[in-house]
């Protein structure tokens, strides 16, 4: 189960897992709870997340564009070097912010 922080306009969700095909659903009812919830920016904390695959970068993507509708950022942070680089290689960083 992923940890929500709220604070302010900002909402904070850190998945604590690898975002894999096994918790891809689950993760997908968190962000678009969030989403629907209305929110100024999206943080995903990616601290605790040491792999992800394609289901993973589907959401990323899809999050993505549901915020992209509403004109709400959104940033991954915490990102290990080894997802940074397979982020940046999709050139993925060219539409959400990777630190």
């Amino acid at each position: 189960m992923s940890e929500i922080l709220k604070e302010g306009g900002a909402v904070t969700i850190k998945p604590g897992c690898d975002i894999v095909a096994s918790v891809v659903d689950e993760l997908k009812t968190d962000l678009k709870g969030i989403i629907e919830g209305g929110l100024a920016k999206l943080i995903i904390d990616l601290s605790d997340t040491k792999m992800i695959d394609s289901m993973g970068i589907g959401i990323l993507i899809a999050t993505y564009n549901s915020l992209k509708k509403k004109n709400v950022p959104m940033e991954l942070v915490r990102v290990s070097p080894e997802i940074a680089s397979l982020l940046k290689n999709m050139r993925l960083n060219q539409y959400f912010s990777i630190s």
